[in-house]
């Protein structure tokens, strides 16, 4: 967010909107250089070695102060303090608490605190998706894909609902003459495929690629990775029991919630709702007793 503010405040001085700016800087790079693969599109960020270089950063940073494999299970208060029970049977105790869990499991951990804040968050619906990694050659495409993905119309009844090409939005993703392309299936609308094994969800993504891009050549490589009730549901009504919870929430003494379920489910979106935990957490630890 902070590195591509600047580029975003410069293209609106420039080009009168950012939308404009957008356009003609991508502009500017096809007129470059239209046949070169990799990164074209400069809207789309990550990082050299993909988005685990986010989480492992943290992890460095904070050290020691991580517990893995230590679920939440009880909450309650311990004086001015907070006493969490672990599903291992451990207790720590803190100033404050910031949840970031998925809203059914903050849910559970609020049941006793708030039960009105307890029935709102549990509420939420989730779906849960897959992606699926595959390498192509280019010449396994006639003609080779030129665009940095699709996305599926759920009138078209196909059983993935999205594609694109990693190697394509990013640089460093696939050697020279190769593809990396991924499809995403399951979601609100495609349930069923996540009763799918592995091999099953393959070939259907196989299926689909042959029949929208023509590609029939088994890929070189095929990765599943299944996200289960990972997917906040934003259904209509969503903001205003979002700000019942966030009312609700803020009567429990040095506690706040963050996380995709809320305010936005992108990254950034993920990264301003835990600032504004954070701030309000702070607020209260530091407020008149």
């Amino acid at each position: 967010m902070t590195a591509t503010m600047p580029r975003f405040v410069e293209m609106e001085r420039r080009h009168g909107s950012v939308i404009k700016g957008m356009l003609a800087a991508e502009s500017a790079q096809a007129s470059r250089n239209s046949e070169i693969s990799g990164a074209r599109w400069s809207m789309f960020q990550s990082f050299k070695n993909g988005m685990a270089t986010l989480p492992e950063t943290l992890v460095a940073r904070l050290g020691g102060s991580i517990r893995k494999s230590a679920e939440v299970v009880a909450m309650s208060r311990n004086g001015d303090a907070w006493r969490l029970a672990t599903s291992g049977g451990d207790a720590i105790d803190a100033d404050a608490v910031i949840c970031a869990a998925p809203a059914y499991a903050a849910s559970r951990m609020v049941a006793t605190l708030s039960p009105a804040a307890a029935k709102m968050l549990g509420a939420i619906s989730y779906a849960s998706a897959a992606t699926v990694n595959l390498t192509f050659r280019e010449s396994d495409f006639d003609p080779s894909p030129r665009a940095f993905g699709f996305v599926v119309p759920a009138a078209e009844r196909r059983r993935i609902i999205a594609g694109s090409f990693s190697s394509f939005k990013f640089e460093g993703r696939a050697p020279a003459g190769a593809i990396l392309a991924r499809a995403f299936v399951g979601g609100e609308m495609s349930r069923e495929m996540m009763t799918l094994s592995d091999t099953e969800i393959v070939a259907a993504v196989r299926d689909e690629f042959r029949a929208l891009l023509g590609v029939s050549a088994a890929p070189g490589f095929t990765e599943v990775r299944r996200w289960p009730d990972s997917m906040p549901q934003y259904e209509v009504g969503h903001l205003a029991r979002v700000a019942e919870i966030e009312r609700a929430v803020a009567t429990i003494p040095a506690f706040a919630i963050a996380g995709a379920a809320y305010r936005g489910v992108g990254i950034p979106d993920c990264i301003r709702s835990g600032e504004d935990a954070a701030d309000a957490t702070f607020a209260k630890l530091s407020a008149p007793k």
